[in-house]
């Protein structure tokens, strides 16, 4: 090494990519999960999630050819505040959910670890997500969540 020269370390490019998960979860590991499982047969999926506060607020779209069964049963649960239908177009209805209270679960930890939902819907028992993190430090909080 040269006198007087400086080194700069630079961080592999591995630790500088955003890093994409790709995961399942049985609806009883998930709130909304629990919420939705049973009838009616509706498609369902999660767009994005908002931070109000204490709490979180998805947003949902969802197909299907049930809209008031779909809607009493999310109204129906101890763990909703409100649901509002914000848009109908060809492909679904755009809904916002409010919690009641907070729960540490699933949405809570993405929002936490700043994770951003690239897709999210409901499968057969479940929900399959795709999530984006900035970088492995989010991904490892997330994990430990």
């Amino acid at each position: 090494m040269e006198t007087g020269a400086s080194h700069r370390w630079r961080a592999p490019l591995w630790l500088l990519m955003s890093v994409i998960l790709e995961f399942t979860v049985d609806n009883d590991q998930f709130r909304l999960g629990q919420v939705l499982e049973g009838p009616p047969t509706m498609d369902i999926e999660l767009e994005r999630i908002v931070p109000a506060g204490n709490s979180v607020m998805p947003f949902l779209w969802v197909d299907g050819d049930d809209y008031e069964a779909f809607e009493e049963m999310i109204l129906a649960s101890d763990s909703v505040d409100d649901l509002v239908a914000l848009d109908n177009v060809d492909n679904g209805t755009l809904y916002r959910v409010e919690w009641r209270g907070d729960h540490n679960d699933i949405i809570r930890g993405i929002t936490e670890a700043e994770g951003t939902v690239l897709e999210a819907y409901n499968i057969d028992h479940g929900w399959e997500f795709h999530i984006r993190f900035n970088d492995h430090d989010r991904l490892s909080q997330f994990h430990n969540y």
